[in-house]
């Protein structure tokens, strides 16, 4: 079954590959190029659609995911963010009386 999301995460796919289309076309045979720009796409959005996404929906799940990436070295402390190089700093305590 064709979806629209499979057509739109498919065409998003084919402007990236057709933007390094350049050097793309330098390695691939003139043969091999239409099955890289037209099925490589359409097979990639397929795996995409079919996976998992803890229930969310395809836009929400990679926006997440990329945040994620980008936030992993903090850690949050009375919601401020504390750098992860800075946790592994040595510690001192003062003794409490």
């Amino acid at each position: 079954m064709i979806e629209i999301r499979k057509i739109k995460v498919a065409l998003v796919l084919f402007s990236v590959f057709f933007l390094f289309s350049g050097s793309i076309n330098q390695v691939l045979p003139t043969t091999l190029q239409l099955a890289f720009y037209a099925v490589l796409p359409w097979i990639i959005a397929g795996a995409i659609c079919r996976s998992k996404l803890d229930g969310k929906r395809l836009d929400c799940f990679f926006i997440g995911y990329f945040r994620y990436l980008y936030t992993k070295r903090f850690s949050y402390s009375s919601h401020k963010s504390i750098y992860q190089p800075q946790v592994r700093k040595a510690q001192s305590c003062e003794r409490f009386q």
